[in-house]
C-alpha cells in the first residue's frame, strides 16, 4: 500500500507539472481569445480561430503518423534494446515532415488563392503548416525520450504566450489587429518555436543514441502511424476539427462562440491529458515487458488523479459557464449550452479512462480503425449539418461521437486484454485476466 501511495504521489506531481505547463498555455489562449474578441469583434476572431485550428489539423496530417507513434516506437524499441530502430524512426520522421509539410503548404496556398475571400488569413495559415508539423513531431519525440519539459513547454506554453505577448503589445501601441495580422504573428511564432525545439532535440538525440547505426522499417511505421493518427485526432484535436468543419457553414461570429466553448471545455481535457501523458511512457515500458500487474496497478492510480477533478469542474459549468464565456463579450454567452454539453463529453472521457492510449500501446489500433474511421466520416457529415441548427447542436454531435467511442473502446479492451481503465474498476483488486497483446516476445518494429 505504501508503494502505491508513493507511486500515486510521484505520478501526481509529474501530472501537476505537465498540467501547470498546459494550464499556463491555456490561460494564454483564453486571454488571446478575449483580447481578439474585444478588439477585433466576433467575426474576425472566428476567422482567426478557424485558421489556427486548420493549421493544427493539417500539421498533424503532415507528420504522416510519426508523431502519433512516437511513444510506442521510441520507448518500446529502446526498452527491448533496438536503439537502431528508435534512431531510424526519429530520422525518418524528420525527413517525412520536411517533404510533406511544404507540399501541404503549397496545396493550402493554392486553395486560398482559388477561394479568394480571406486569402491573407488562409495564406499565412498554409505557410504555418510545415512548422506546426515539425513542432508536433518533435513534441512527440521528446515525450518518447521522457523529456517532458521539452515535449510540452514549446508547443503547449511558449507558442501561446509569445502570440499573446505580440498581440497584446500591438494593442498597447495602437495596432488595429485583424485576422490576417494575428495569423502573421502566429506564423512567425510557430516557426521560431519549432526551429528552436528542433535544435535542442537534435542535440539530445545525438547524445542519447551516439554510435548507433539507424535501421528503418518505414512501411510499418507509416501504416501503423496513420492508424494511430486517427486515434490522436479523436483524443487530442477533435475540437479543432469540429471548429474547422463548423466554419464551413456557420457565420464567423458563431464560429467564435463555438470556439470559445471548445476552449473552455478543453481545460477539462487538459487534466486528462496531463495524467495520461505522465503515465504513458511507463505503461508502454510495462507493456513491452509484459508486466500485467504493474500495468493494472498504474491504471487504477490514474483513475483517482483524473476523474474526480474533471467531473467536479464539469458540473461547475452549469451555473458558471455563461459568466465565463461573458469574459469574451456579452454576445459570447450564446455558447453556454454548447459549453455544458462539451464539458459533459470531457467528463465521460475522464470516467472511461485512457482507452486511446491503451489501444495504441497494445497494438490494437487496427482492430478499432474501422470504428474510428466511421465516426470520423460521420463527424465530417454531421457537424456541418448540425451547425445549421446552432452551436449547441454541434456540441451534441461531439457528445454522441464521444459516447460511442468511449463505450466501444472500453468493451474492446475488456474483451481482448481484460483491462478496464474506467472508474468502474477503480476499486477492483488484482491483475489482468488476459495477456497483454504487445507483451509478446520480439520488438515493435
Amino acid at each position: 500500500m505504501s508503494g502505491d501511495i508513493r507511486a500515486l504521489i510521484g505520478h501526481g506531481l509529474r501530472a501537476v507539472s505537465v498540467l501547470s505547463i498546459r494550464a499556463g498555455g491555456t490561460v494564454a489562449v483564453f486571454l488571446l481569445q478575449v483580447l481578439m474578441a474585444r478588439t477585433m469583434g466576433a467575426a474576425e476572431t472566428g476567422l482567426a480561430s478557424a485558421a489556427m485550428s486548420a493549421v493544427l489539423v493539417a500539421g498533424l496530417a503532415a507528420t504522416a503518423g510519426y508523431q502519433a507513434g512516437s511513444t510506442r516506437f521510441i520507448v518500446q524499441n529502446e526498452t527491448l534494446g533496438r536503439r537502431d530502430l528508435a534512431l531510424g524512426f526519429i530520422r525518418r520522421g524528420w525527413a517525412v515532415v520536411a517533404v510533406a509539410g511544404p507540399l501541404l503548404a503549397a496545396a493550402g496556398l493554392a486553395l486560398a488563392w482559388a477561394w479568394g475571400d480571406g486569402f491573407a488569413v488562409w495564406g499565412f495559415a498554409a505557410l504555418t503548416v510545415p512548422f506546426m508539423a515539425l513542432l508536433l513531431l518533435d513534441s512527440g519525440y521528446a515525450h518518447g525520450c521522457a523529456r517532458f519539459t521539452l515535449s510540452f513547454l514549446p508547443s503547449a506554453f511558449l507558442r501561446q504566450v509569445l502570440v499573446l505577448a505580440a498581440v497584446a503589445g500591438g494593442v498597447a501601441v495602437g495596432v488595429a489587429w485583424d485576422a490576417a495580422g494575428v495569423m502573421a504573428v502566429f506564423f512567425a511564432v510557430v516557426a521560431v518555436t519549432a526551429l528552436g525545439q528542433w535544435l535542442v532535440l537534435r542535440r539530445h538525440v545525438a547524445r542519447r543514441l551516439a554510435g548507433v547505426a539507424p535501421a528503418y522499417d518505414t512501411r510499418h511505421w507509416v501504416g501503423t502511424g496513420v492508424e494511430l493518427s486517427i486515434l490522436l485526432l479523436f483524443s487530442g484535436l477533435y475540437g479543432d476539427l469540429v471548429v474547422v468543419l463548423a466554419a464551413l457553414v456557420l457565420p464567423a461570429a458563431d464560429v467564435a462562440y463555438l470556439n470559445a466553448a471548445v476552449r473552455f471545455a478543453g481545460v477539462l481535457g487538459f487534466v486528462v491529458y496531463a495524467v495520461n501523458a505522465t503515465l504513458e511512457p511507463r505503461l508502454s515500458a510495462l507493456v513491452a515487458h509484459g508486466d500485467h500487474g504493474g500495468m493494472q496497478a498504474l491504471l487504477r492510480l490514474g483513475v483517482h488523479l483524473r476523474v474526480w477533478p474533471v467531473l467536479a469542474a464539469a458540473l461547475l459549468t452549469v451555473p458558471f459557464g455563461g459568466m465565463l464565456l461573458g469574459l469574451f463579450g456579452a454576445d459570447f454567452r450564446a455558447g453556454h449550452g454548447a459549453l455544458v454539453v462539451l464539458a459533459l463529453s470531457h467528463g465521460l472521457i475522464a470516467a472511461t479512462g485512457p482507452v486511446f492510449m491503451l489501444i495504441s500501446i497494445t497494438r490494437q489500433q487496427r482492430a478499432v480503425f474501422p470504428l474510428l474511421a466511421g465516426l470520423l466520416a460521420a463527424t465530417l457529415v454531421l457537424v456541418p449539418a448540425a451547425a445549421l441548427a446552432g452551436v449547441t447542436a454541434v456540441a451534441g454531435v461531439v457528445l454522441a461521437v464521444t459516447a460511442v467511442w468511449c463505450v466501444a473502446l472500453r468493451r474492446r479492451l475488456l474483451s481482448s486484454i481484460g483491462v478496464d481503465p474506467s472508474v468502474l474498476a477503480a476499486g477492483r483488486a488484482g491483475g489482468l485476466s488476459h495477456p497483454i497483446l504487445a507483451g509478446a516476445p520480439g520488438h515493435d518494429r
